[in-house]
């Protein structure tokens, strides 16, 4: 097995965040579906407060646009125009009008 590249150790490094920034949660959810999705990250923004910062990464595809809050490390190791892989969680089915 040949090791990842820096883009692929990237994208595993953002699959795992998602796994972790969605999974945490008080009532366990039942996913009803998930897909992995191609991003470029379109934008960069730190927010200061009082005790801490807060980091988020925009990323778009030509139809949609999604922020995620990271940690500082990803922050740091992603710049704008980096494609990365993101995996979608699905937790409710959409309701049939």
């Amino acid at each position: 097995m040949k090791p990842l590249n820096q883009n692929s150790m990237k994208q595993f490094i953002l699959i795992i965040l998602t796994f972790i920034l969605f999974g945490c949660s008080k009532e366990p959810k039942q996913v009803y579906d998930t897909e992995i999705k191609t991003y470029r990250i379109s934008h960069k923004e730190e927010e200061h407060h009082k005790l801490s910062n807060a980091y988020y990464i925009h990323f778009q595809t030509p139809t949609s646009t999604e922020r995620a809050e990271v940690s500082q490390s990803n922050y740091n190791k992603y710049k704008v125009g980096d494609t990365i892989q993101v995996l979608i969680k699905y937790w409710e089915k959409p309701k049939k009008k």
